[in-house]
């Protein structure tokens, strides 16, 4: 038996057919097991449960089935159907190292309302790497990149009473975490508590989940800590090529875009110099990070659109 507080594992899934199986096999694999596990299936169309049932667990799972909701609202409905006090919550797509639920407990003391983990990006392929390079945030003074919800444990009463996620498919992490701190609530840190996360693979998968991240961002009023800035960003790449322009120096306007992109992912590259395994400050993946980032300005300007036209619906 388990010393401590039992733990209620959390897990919103939706098409994780692929990835389901890691995920609960390194459940099943902690050193401290969770009291029981509560897959949350928000309407997958593949064989999501069906390969999860195929992993023996070593403890009690049910399954609660969702219409296809955000993963915000699907952990809602999990942790509703909680049996227990304290709330371990992970995603698909995440694989959770040997002694991450035991980490997280570790930091818990009698006035805890809620832990943070961390979490490290699998940088197993060249795109990978420029992709951490280009978005994945450095640790913070605790030694942790979050607030990471997909490797957190929380009170479930605390949870309740800010009343969960809001129902985005971005920014409602950040708006979880600021009704925490507008509630009170008591926050520790566990950077030893970590867990393994897929980032997107192709251009394809960035794109559309940076244009979907986008969209949701400004629905949930939080354009101010992203879109804002990217607009200061080419506001001011715009005065330097009109002042450039005025000068009579037109010739060196046109390199203007690519040096942008380069100079960002050049800054992220020192910025980020100590945070992840592989060397950042490589021309080649630095000449990589710049070309997603601009790949994820043009999906951050479609989901403004995709935005503008949801506000048009009646």
């Amino acid at each position: 038996m388990n010393a401590g507080p039992s733990v209620s594992l959390v897990v919103p899934l939706q098409d994780e057919e692929r990835t389901v199986c890691a995920l609960l096999r390194s459940v099943a694999q902690q050193s401290h097991l969770p009291d029981e596990i509560i897959l949350v299936d928000a309407g997958s169309r593949d064989r999501t449960i069906e390969k999860a049932g195929t992993v023996d667990l070593l403890r009690p799972l049910r399954i609660v089935r969702t219409s296809r909701v955000f993963p915000g609202v699907a952990r809602n409905e999990g942790v509703s159907a909680a049996g227990f006090e304290w709330i371990a919550l992970t995603d698909g797509g995440i694989v959770l190292h040997p002694d991450w639920l035991r980490e997280l407990l570790a930091a818990l003391q009698p006035s805890t309302d809620a832990v943070f983990g961390s979490f490290e990006p699998v940088c197993d392929t060249f795109l990978r790497e420029c992709a951490a390079l280009a978005y994945v945030p450095p640790k913070d003074r605790f030694g942790i990149r979050g607030p990471f919800i997909a490797s957190s444990l929380i009170r479930r009463s605390k949870f309740l009473g800010v009343g969960g996620f809001p129902p985005y498919r971005a920014a409602e992490d950040l708006i979880f975490a600021e009704r925490l701190r507008a509630a009170g609530a008591v926050v520790a840190y566990a950077p030893k508590a970590q867990v393994r996360w897929e980032i997107a693979g192709n251009l394809g998968a960035t794109f559309d989940r940076f244009a979907t991240y986008s969209h949701h961002n400004l629905a949930a009023g939080w354009g101010r800590y992203w879109h804002v800035g990217v607009a200061r960003l080419y506001g001011l790449l715009g005065l330097g090529v009109l002042v450039v322009l005025l000068a009579g120096a037109g010739f060196l306007a046109w390199p203007a875009l690519p040096l942008f992109f380069v100079a960002r992912a050049t800054k992220a590259a020192w910025v980020k110099r100590h945070s992840f395994a592989f060397s950042t400050l490589v021309p080649g993946r630095i000449l990589g990070a710049a070309g997603l980032l601009a790949v994820i300005d043009v999906a951050t300007v479609v989901g403004v659109g995709r935005w503008l036209r949801a506000k048009e619906r009646p």
